[in-house]
């Protein structure tokens, strides 16, 4: 039987972890992992949002979609332009999301190599 990878458990470091206040740091080698630190950590976030944003749109997309479809009212263009721009919404979020994951375990990733050090 297959095993989910989600359940595996990982020795990386999380990249849902807050920022690292670098004003508290001396030393300068600590000081700039922290700083690198928190860019990366930046990056996975703001790909997260996007991600979250377009899944939010495709959702309300959809919606309207289903509303549209139900009202029987539409000609057989409109019906396929509602079609293709729910699609393209769909397509969009599934994109978002599939760079968010790859970007948030890159994340993890640069994170555990720069601790390494």
């Amino acid at each position: 039987m297959p095993f989910p990878v989600s359940m595996m458990p990982s020795t990386l470091p999380s990249s849902d972890s807050a920022p690292t206040l670098v004003e508290n740091i001396t030393d300068p080698a600590e000081r700039q992992k922290a700083i690198e630190r928190n860019r990366i950590l930046a990056r996975a976030q703001e790909l997260e949002d996007l991600a979250q944003k377009c899944k939010k749109e495709y959702n309300e997309a959809f919606a309207q979609y289903k509303v549209l479809k139900d009202l029987g009212t539409l000609t057989p263009e409109e019906h396929e332009l509602n079609h293709k721009l729910t699609k393209e919404k769909e397509t969009k979020a599934f994109i978002a999301l599939k760079m968010s994951r790859q970007v948030r375990w890159d994340a993890e990733l640069e994170i555990s190599r720069l601790d390494e050090k």
